[in-house]
């Protein structure tokens, strides 16, 4: 019987999370994003963690599990070097041509001095990062005939497939492998992306490096880069803030969402039990444990505007939105981000992945209140260990 334990982990303002997979003996796992604070430098918080993954998915076949990259924000990726990257046989991330790898990476750099290190291996080289592993780039709306991703393969064999944006890469044609119960055997689970990319704030940037002499060899000397970056800091400041309406908040140049889950809405609904913290009654927050029966599927969606992009998820993901019974919330529940339409449908959890402390107010009650008024369960996961959210379908 397969069995599932979800985890949006307790590293504050960031994102993590994984799934742990058992399909009658086959394991493997997936992590979504890794990162936390507002530096290069991982937190505690995400250092235990991670450990606390690398122990769990010490017995998952690497060749059968991924790790997927949302964007390239340190608060989403500089917790990469403290998972055992053996653990991983793919790996996928947005695909950009180099000048818009440049637009994201000083983007990133600018933010986050001390981790330019990684932000240029993980934009330019990932392969250093990720060693045998098959790196996959998945397109984005408005790539037209660019260089074709990596061809996905079926994980695991027989059971769990990768859709790669608007079409199948690859699919298995056998119903060996069930979800919930022998009886329905025709069941799969799928990994499906769609990966936005804002072409035309991008335009405008990379006319703007132009302007300020950007040399991408700075990428290989940080203190050469440190240095460029503190000569131009505010006039970076101004496009970046001009381009990406960061006045207005909730903009980001590339967001790769994913959704984790069966193919359809056929398949057997599971039971599901759910700990973690939750403001409920609203208002209040306390640690519980919710048991019932829901949809299965999840997805994540990095830092997307969900609200100006809905349209274009809702139909990428057709049927496999009514599918989604976990969700974690984008841009940490910011309200410049979050759609109520999300909430809409089977009753959903909520996780909203945050620090305690942050700067940003996030998350906004207004959309820890969509949750509740669409019947919905919001969870709040901050630095504090006990937050972790955690989710075992059966």
């Amino acid at each position: 019987m397969p069995h599932v334990l979800r985890t949006q982990h307790s590293i504050g303002q960031g994102c993590f999370f994984s799934e742990i997979h058992d399909w009658d003996g086959v394991h493997f796992h997936l992590v979504y994003d890794c990162g936390s604070g507002n530096g290069g430098i991982p937190t505690s918080d995400i250092q235990r963690e991670a450990k606390w993954f690398n122990g769990a998915a010490v017995s998952s076949d690497p060749a059968l599990s991924a790790l997927v990259i949302s964007h390239f924000h340190a608060d989403h990726v500089n917790g990469l070097e403290a998972i055992n990257m053996s653990l991983f046989g793919r790996v996928y991330l947005p695909m950009l041509t180099d000048t818009e790898r440049d637009v994201v990476f000083i983007e990133a750099a600018y933010a986050s001095p001390s981790a330019i290190p990684l932000l240029s291996a993980l934009i330019y080289n990932p392969a250093s990062l990720f060693g045998d592993a098959t790196i996959t780039y998945v397109r984005s709306g408005g790539d037209g005939d660019i260089l074709a991703p990596t061809p996905i393969d079926v994980i695991p064999p027989d059971s769990f497939v990768s859709i790669g944006r608007g079409r199948v890469t690859a699919m298995s044609g056998s119903d060996n492998v069930s979800f919930g119960s022998a009886a329905q055997s025709a069941a799969r689970w799928i990994l499906r992306f769609y990966c936005y990319k804002d072409n035309s704030r991008i335009a405008r940037l990379i006319r703007m490096l132009t302007i300020l002499k950007f040399d991408r060899s700075m990428i290989y000397s940080p203190s050469r880069l440190r240095d460029w970056i503190s000569a131009n800091r505010h006039k970076i400041q101004s496009h970046y803030g001009t381009a990406l309406g960061i006045s207005k908040q909730g903009h980001n140049i590339v967001s790769l969402c994913c959704y984790s889950g069966p193919p359809d809405s056929r398949n057997p609904v599971p039971r599901s039990n759910v700990t973690g913290m939750s403001p409920w009654p609203y208002g209040s927050f306390g640690r519980g444990s919710f048991a019932g029966v829901g949809t299965p599927g999840w997805m994540g969606f990095g830092d997307l505007a969900l609200n100006k992009r809905w349209t274009e998820v809702e139909e990428h993901y057709e049927h496999l939105m009514n599918n989604l019974g976990f969700v974690t919330v984008p841009h940490h529940g910011s309200k410049h981000n979050h759609d109520a339409r999300l909430f809409s449908g089977p009753r959903k959890i909520a996780c909203f992945s945050f620090g305690r402390e942050n700067n940003h107010k996030h998350p906004s009650w207004a959309a820890v209140e969509d949750v509740v008024m669409a019947g919905g369960l919001p969870f709040t996961v901050t630095e504090t260990e006990w937050t972790r959210c955690t989710q075992v379908l059966t």
